[in-house]
């Protein structure tokens, strides 16, 4: 390729050799969002995603290397309950290899307890009369 001006001329051709990472997330809901974070021997600092409700997200031109993908677990409406590797620990290690896509799926389930947080951040009223009310 010759550059304006003739000032710069590259010879030869630049080949990647890399793949690809899709990530899927199942059972959230529709407006529920998911963090991921990307890490692996190649990259120099992590790579976060975010998928909104179940869908998936695919990131191009890794290269090839050991990654792991780890869900972030900030959400106290939903539980992790399944992994592609066949875990339930919140993360999946995977090998990106030359011209291939890897795949991780992370399946979450809504809790069903009806007290989403506990300890220090749930108590109880002692008093037996709700706080918003008029009377005293």
């Amino acid at each position: 390729a010759t550059m304006p001006n003739n000032n710069l001329v590259i010879q030869g051709s630049l080949t990647f050799y890399g793949g690809s990472l899709q990530i899927t997330k199942s059972g959230m809901a529709v407006g529920k969002s998911t963090v991921y974070t990307i890490s692996g021997e190649k990259l120099t600092e992590p790579v976060y995603v975010t998928i909104e409700g179940s869908g998936s997200v695919t990131i191009n031109y890794l290269p090839v290397g050991t990654y792991t993908v780890k869900e972030e677990a900030w959400s106290w409406e939903y539980n992790c309950v399944g992994e592609s590797d066949g875990t339930v620990d919140g993360s999946v290690t995977v090998s990106i290899t030359k011209g291939n896509k890897a795949e991780v799926v992370f399946t979450n389930q809504k809790k069903t307890t009806a007290n989403w947080l506990g300890g220090e951040s749930r108590r109880n009223n002692k008093f037996g009369r709700r706080l918003d009310s008029d009377t005293n």
